[in-house]
């Protein structure tokens, strides 16, 4: 019978063995053969970032439901993860209303990118309304 420390670190072995063969079959992917900017425009699409600024929407979506979509493709893969936490362009949307720390790690993440807040307002007066742009 092996000792449990061996068998903690034979299993820590393979979990690190099975990370490397998933990150090398990763890579071959097609997608991730794409040149980082092609990616990032295809990842700003899926968060739809792209849409909203065609339809001078910047926030369709609450920011909450946005990090949260971002997190999650950060899950897809490693060099998808590295790509997002070096693209400041990507954490540059805060919303004041959110939990403190949420805006806090968007406007540290977001580095020196221009950052968009959104503040909503019950205000139709001011002529920013859809029936003025027209």
């Amino acid at each position: 019978m092996s000792h449990p420390s061996l068998r903690i670190a034979a299993s820590a072995s393979a979990g690190r063995t099975s990370a490397n063969a998933l990150r090398e079959r990763n890579a071959g992917a097609s997608i991730n053969r794409l040149p980082d900017e092609l990616l990032l425009d295809i990842l700003g699409i899926a968060l739809g970032l792209d849409s909203e600024r065609a339809r001078g929407r910047y926030h369709s979506i609450s920011t909450i439901e946005y990090y949260r979509g971002l997190r999650e493709l950060r899950l897809v893969a490693w060099g998808w993860s590295c790509l997002i936490d070096n693209s400041p362009e990507l954490w540059a949307k805060v919303d004041p209303f959110d939990p403190e720390e949420s805006w806090r790690m968007a406007l540290r993440k977001s580095q020196d990118a221009l950052v968009d807040v959104y503040c909503q307002s019950s205000h139709r007066s001011w002529g920013w309304d859809q029936e003025s742009r027209k």
